[in-house]
Order: C-alpha cells, then sequence, then structure tokens
C-alpha cells in the first residue's frame, strides 16, 4: 500500500518497473498472474481440461493427540489412501504431535470414530 501512495498509481507493473517492491515480490506475482492466466485457457497452453473434479462427503473432527493414518483407518474400517484423499495437507500419514487439528473423515464414519477416539485418549485402546 505504501508504494502506492508513493508513487501515486495502483498498477503492479509500473510499481514493480520503479523499484518499489521488494524482489521476491516482483518475481512472484508475474508467476501467479502467468498461472491465473494458464488456468483459465488450459487447453490453449497445451494442458487437457479436467472432465471433473472429485466431489468428496466428509466429515471433520478436531484431534487434540498425536494419530497415524494407518490407525484412524483401522478404527472406521476404510483405507488409508481414502484418508489420504480427503487430507492432502497432511505429511507422512501422520498427524501432528501439537494436536488441534482438524482431521476428514468419510461421511458416516463419525459414530466409528468417535468411539475410539475416546477409548485411545482414554488410554483404553
Amino acid at each position: 500500500m505504501s508504494a502506492i501512495k508513493k508513487h501515486g498509481v495502483n498498477d503492479f507493473w509500473e510499481i514493480s518497473k520503479r523499484g518499489s517492491l521488494p524482489r521476491i515480490t516482483r518475481a512472484y506475482v508475474p508467476k501467479v498472474l502467468a498461472a491465473i492466466r494458464i488456468m483459465r485457457n488450459l487447453d490453449a497452453h497445451g494442458f487437457e481440461s479436467p472432465q471433473q473434479f472429485p466431489i468428496y462427503d466428509y466429515e471433520s473432527v478436531s484431534i487434540k493427540s498425536p494419530l497415524q493414518l494407518e490407525q484412524v483407518a483401522k478404527w472406521i474400517n476404510v483405507p488409508t489412501s481414502d484418508l489420504r484423499d480427503l487430507n492432502p495437507s497432511l505429511r507422512h500419514d501422520r498427524l501432528p504431535p501439537n494436536g488441534g487439528v482438524k482431521l476428514n473423515l468419510p461421511s458416516g464414519a463419525r459414530d466409528k470414530f468417535d468411539v475410539a477416539y475416546a477409548r485411545y485418549t482414554s488410554g483404553r485402546n
């Protein structure tokens, strides 16, 4: 905002030419704009348009202790790969040890999960 006030223009390219933006910003913004342009016309840029994106039906639960996806998959009787698909931000098939995470479960699996998680957190595993 200060670069806009300083130069009296709100055009990224003009402000960039004047050197008022950090180098990383000058490099990053054009990449984002290029990605937007490509996404708006995938075929013209040599990409195939997806026929449809998958629609996932899921329920989110709050997790306050570390868990492995494999453990959760056993509790609710679903493949671990289904949990990976519903939780793409998780790495290494585990929930972070600091807790406070939302875990997406397949729709209808919440009751099984709640019972198993209650046993797990109370030490009656």
